[in-house]
């Protein structure tokens, strides 16, 4: 018998209670599927003879299902657990929230928190980025695809007489960032809606200009390091991170060829080949006109 107010007692009310969640999410995301709600419930139960039936086991059991409820929960919505009219347009949404989120393109901002995960710094902190941008009080930086700012808020912190300027595609990102930075009390800051392909700023804008995990994702690498070519001063600094787990990842070659197609030179790598920083800089000397230098006349061009 189960003595009121033990371990035991908690555990039996609680865990009908969080598997039910469990079940009604397979249950509605599997178009009303039976089969699949009887067959979470026999991996539940063959699973349960891999935790030995101890107290603590119990217990660990009652833990892992809590957890995995408040992950549905949290990813896919509290509205996936009910069936309405738009039930199907909305499980459609979520199944094209995971496709963006496991395969190539924009990240999703809807699960933008995992952006922020802590275990993310024992790929690359905040701070190890900053330093490897070798910033200045007083420079005025850019952020293409900023995401929810993970990065921004110690770029910011490291430039108090300069500007940094956050630039993504999302409203909702730019959102999300925002809220961080003035949670962090940083208003040197600037937001920007856009596509990267076409960088609304003015020539020699930016002294710095970094994106990470993003080079990838947009439809036109090459246009886009061609808009920061202009928008960056002579000797400023493009910094271009790569990661591990990424779909859209770019090996070290191919952004060195497309950086140096754009007439950038090559400075400095950092970290290692599936975990890269690499950094260039645009030459102070003039850039010349290939055509022009065929033809014989050189003229000056910024």
């Amino acid at each position: 018998m189960l003595k009121f107010g033990t371990s035991d007692f908690w555990t039996f009310i609680f865990s009908p209670i969080f598997l039910s969640i469990l079940f009604t999410w397979i249950y509605n995301n599997t178009n009303r599927s039976t089969l699949s709600a009887i067959l979470f419930h026999f991996m539940c139960n063959f699973s349960g003879n891999f935790i030995p039936l101890t107290k603590q086991g119990r217990l660990y059991s009652l833990i892992l299902i809590i957890i995995l409820s408040m992950v549905v929960t949290l990813i896919f919505g509290p509205k996936t657990l009910t069936q309405n009219r738009r039930g199907y347009q909305m499980r459609s949404a979520e199944k094209g929230i995971l496709r963006r989120f496991f395969g190539k393109g924009i990240y999703p901002s809807q699960i933008s928190f995992w952006l922020d995960f802590p275990l993310r710094r024992l790929i690359l902190s905040p701070q190890k980025l900053a330093d490897r941008l070798h910033l200045k009080e007083n420079l005025k930086v850019l952020e293409i695809g900023a995401g929810s700012g993970y990065f921004s808020v110690e770029v910011a912190r490291r430039i108090p007489q300069g500007h940094l300027e956050l630039f993504d595609i999302q409203q909702e990102m730019l959102e999300k960032a925002r809220r961080k930075l003035e949670a962090a009390g940083l208003h040197n800051v600037g937001f920007t809606l856009g596509d990267a392909i076409n960088l609304p700023f003015g020539e020699n804008e930016f002294d710095v200009v970094f994106l990470v995990a993003v080079l990838g994702e947009v439809s036109d690498p090459e246009a886009c390091l061609q808009g920061i070519y202009k928008i960056l001063r002579p000797s400023g600094l493009l910094s271009i991170t790569e990661q591990p787990g990424d779909p859209d990842f770019l090996p070290l070659p191919v952004v060195r060829s497309l950086a140096e197609k754009q007439g950038f030179e090559f400075v400095k790598n950092y970290g290692k080949k599936k975990n890269y920083t690499a950094n260039f800089r645009k030459p102070i000397r003039i850039r010349q006109d290939p055509h022009q230098v065929r033809s014989g006349c050189l003229t000056d061009r910024g």
